[in-house]
Parts: structure tokens; sequence; C-alpha cells
């Protein structure tokens, strides 16, 4: 959580204290120092005892991002001449690098998905040429299952994959509309 105005916290009056909570620090002041309660007349007495028991609210500033607000970044300015800079450039430094990395998932993920189609097309290949050459040598239903199960297996690695990618893609529209 990054402050606001000094150093994040800031106390302000939070409303008119109650007769009850006067009455209750008049008392517990009469209680600890009753020599010197005394000699105050009565009518101080009892707005010291009002004034003590004014609420106080703190208010906390809150920061979210990858960069401290202007404020906080003139307080560091302050502490260490440049320090601001130094943190903007920091911010850019994490930001490019977080971009190549991405970049190199993003590639790295094409490659291996090409890469995946050719072995695909490659069984897909071998298995129709085992499966002709096994019907063609008299083995018709080995040939067949042969041919159908392989058929059947990368259609549905196909659709799956699909419907896969089709729900991931969903999910991230659904998480940046919720931004």
């Amino acid at each position: 959580m990054n402050g606001g105005p000094e150093e994040g916290k800031r106390v302000v009056p939070g409303g008119v204290s109650s007769e009850n909570d006067a009455k209750e620090i008049q008392g517990i002041l009469e209680s600890a120092a009753p020599e010197i309660i005394r000699k105050i007349p009565r009518k101080q007495r009892e707005e010291l005892a009002r004034i003590l028991s004014l609420r106080q609210t703190t208010v906390h500033y809150s920061h979210s991002g990858p960069l401290p607000n202007p404020d906080d970044l003139k307080r560091y300015n302050s502490v260490l001449p440049g320090a601001a800079e130094r943190i903007l450039k920091m911010a850019e430094t994490q930001q490019s690098h977080r971009l190549g990395l991405e970049d190199r998932a993003i590639t790295e993920q094409l490659r291996q998905a090409g890469r995946g189609q050719h072995y695909g097309l490659l069984i897909a290949c071998l298995m129709t040429v085992a499966s002709t050459v096994m019907v063609m040598s008299g083995h018709d239903t080995a040939g067949g299952l042969l041919g159908g199960t392989t058929l059947i297996s990368l259609v549905t690695v196909f659709i799956t994959g699909k419907t896969l990618q089709a729900s991931d893609l969903n999910a991230k529209r659904e998480k940046k509309t919720l931004k």
C-alpha cells in the first residue's frame, strides 16, 4: 500500500463525542489525578473531557499499479535526488523484460503447434499407408481397424483442441471485461 499525504495517514475529526463519552473521560481523569482535576474549574473540566472524548478517524490512502503516485515520487526525490527517475527506469526495464518473455513464449508456442501438426500429418500418412497395405495383403479387418481408429483419433484430437482453444479464448475475454 503506497501512502498519500504525510506517510499515508491523516487524522481528521470523526464526529462530536456523546455526553456519556465526556462524562466517562471526566470520571477517569478524576479517579486518576483527583488533586489536579479539583484545581480546574468545573466548566473547564467538562470542556477538557469533551475535547479528550472527540473521536478521530484515520484516513489511509492506497494506490495500486506499477508506479507510486506522484506525491510519493516527489517524496522519494526529496530524500534521494533522482530517485523518481530511477523508479521510472526500473518500471520501463521490467516492462520491456516482461514483453520480451511473452514474445518468446508466444513464438515457441507457435513453433510447437506447427511441429505438432506436421507430426500429426506424418502419423496420419503412415497409418493410412499401413492400413492400405494391410487391406491389399488380405488383412481387411486389421487394416480397416487401423485406418478407422487412426482417423477417429485424429478427428477427436483436432475437435478437442479447437474446443479447448475456444474455451480458453472465451475465458480470456471474460477476464478482460471484468477489469
